[in-house]
């Protein structure tokens, strides 16, 4: 399950970076901006052909246009904070991981230490500590992450849904299950009426939960929830009419 978690995870990369770039500064266009704008776009291209050689290279040169912006500039945070994320990727967390958190530390700065690109960094660092096992790391990271977007954003944001769902996520590897579960149904619920109960990812974290009920002993309610994942699943699966 870790790989198809990770496979789904990546399909989302490329959207998070489109997401991320954010509206040039007002005025006449500079030849700088244009070229930082292109080389972001670029790396959105790249990854949603899975070429990661040539998203990692547009990064690294957006990252470098960027520079000239000075450190206050949010496109610089956000230059560092995708060429992370591609590291991370890719598995190559020890260069992930410095460029993480000198973006936290820029966007706290600059944006202030509740601004939504810090709730995103936040929740991306923890991901790695995640993946490497760090789970202390983890999860004030998470949950940080968690309430600046509950507090921007409000209880029932599908971002709060993804900031639920990661938590209770690595509350499960760390033992603690009836915190997971209540974190996992909460964020269940709001997925459901927010994108409805179609939708691929309730189906994904439906089967999840039903892993922490076996987990549990609780083998009736497993085969409940994965049930329902699997009927979505083929749902989604069968060609339309």
């Amino acid at each position: 399950m870790r790989g198809m978690a990770r496979a789904r995870s990546l399909l989302l990369i490329g959207a998070l970076l489109g997401a991320v770039i954010g509206a040039l500064p007002p005025g006449p266009a500079r030849a700088q901006d244009l070229q930082w704008e292109e080389r972001m776009t670029a790396a959105t291209a790249a990854l949603k052909r899975r070429d990661y050689v040539d998203a990692e290279t547009a990064l690294v040169q957006a990252l470098a246009i960027a520079e000239d912006f000075g450190e206050r500039d949010p496109r610089y945070a956000r230059s560092l904070h995708n060429l992370g994320y591609i590291y991370r990727a890719e598995g190559r967390y020890s260069l992930a991981e410095p460029l993480y958190l000198r973006a936290l530390a820029i966007q706290e700065t600059v944006l202030g230490q509740d601004h939504l690109d810090v709730a995103l960094t936040l929740n991306n660092l923890a991901g790695l500590y995640r993946e490497l096992g760090q789970y202390d790391n983890a999860e004030p990271h998470y949950r940080r992450s968690l309430q600046i977007r509950e507090r921007r954003l409000g209880p029932t944001h599908p971002d709060v849904a993804d900031s639920l769902n990661n938590l209770a996520g690595l509350l499960r590897l760390e033992g603690e299950n009836s915190q997971a579960e209540a974190l996992a149904q909460r964020a269940i619920a709001i997925l459901e009426q927010s994108h409805g109960a179609d939708h691929h990812k309730v189906a994904t974290w439906l089967y999840n939960l039903s892993r922490l009920y076996i987990e549990q002993g609780r083998f009736d309610e497993a085969a409940k929830f994965e049930a329902r994942a699997r009927a979505l699943w083929l749902n989604q699966a069968a060609p339309a009419r």
